[in-house]
């Protein structure tokens, strides 16, 4: 740049016509060409499109990295809104499940008050032998009752049903199933609560047994 102000100046002293910048410029790179060997300028030369092929080269790989960067940025957003709606889904399927864990609670609540009610008269007799009732639960079941009631009116309480609790006969050394009745009338099967109650322990026949109200096992 210094040369061609130089070469301005010059070319001001001069008688010749003004050219203009470019021109000037032109002249130059003319006069360079002339003054540089031929060796220096295929140097040049082959420098800068060495140089030219390695810009392109860059510019080429860094719009594949933008390209590469938008198409990541792109997935990404697509992830995030899948996951934005999986957990939408994850929360929606809790409050379904919380709430039929609710309703099966309240199921479950009425399914052990309807037990309760029906096994409302129902008594339950635990440490009876196997065996001992020959056929004649009913009939066993009322001796004790006499025993109990300390009076023979317990033949007169009538029975509606009656069995040993349903599981496999267990073997002579385990323990009797339970025996369990349902009584016609609640107020005999709270009479005999009462009388048993009050005894604080009973025995019949040399057999320790308990008698309790037949609620549901929940």
């Amino acid at each position: 740049q210094r040369k061609i102000s130089k070469f301005k100046e010059k070319q001001k002293k001069t008688p010749e016509k003004n050219l203009s910048e470019s021109e000037t410029e032109d002249m130059y790179e003319e006069k360079t060409k002339e003054q540089c060997p031929k060796w220096a300028l295929k140097l040049f030369k082959n420098l800068n499109d060495s140089l030219q092929n390695k810009m392109e080269n860059i510019s080429m790989k860094i719009e594949q990295i933008s390209q590469t960067l938008d198409s990541m940025k792109t997935k990404l957003q697509e992830t995030e809104e899948r996951m934005c709606e999986v957990e939408n889904n994850v929360d929606k399927m809790k409050e379904d499940l919380e709430a039929k864990n609710i309703k099966i609670l309240n199921l479950e609540s009425k399914l052990d008050d309807f037990e309760n009610r029906t096994c409302r008269n129902n008594l339950r007799f635990v440490g009876i032998k196997e065996g001992l009732e020959d056929q004649d639960l009913e009939g066993l079941v009322k001796r004790i009752f006499c025993e109990i009631l300390e009076a023979s009116d317990g033949n007169e309480i009538e029975i509606e049903r009656d069995h040993r609790a349903p599981r496999p006969k267990p073997a002579p050394n385990e323990k009797p199933r339970h025996i369990i009745m349902k009584l016609l009338r609640w107020g005999d099967k709270e009479k005999i609560l009462k009388k048993f109650r009050a005894k604080k322990g009973f025995t019949w026949e040399d057999q320790k047994i308990f008698v309790t109200e037949d609620f549901s096992q929940e």
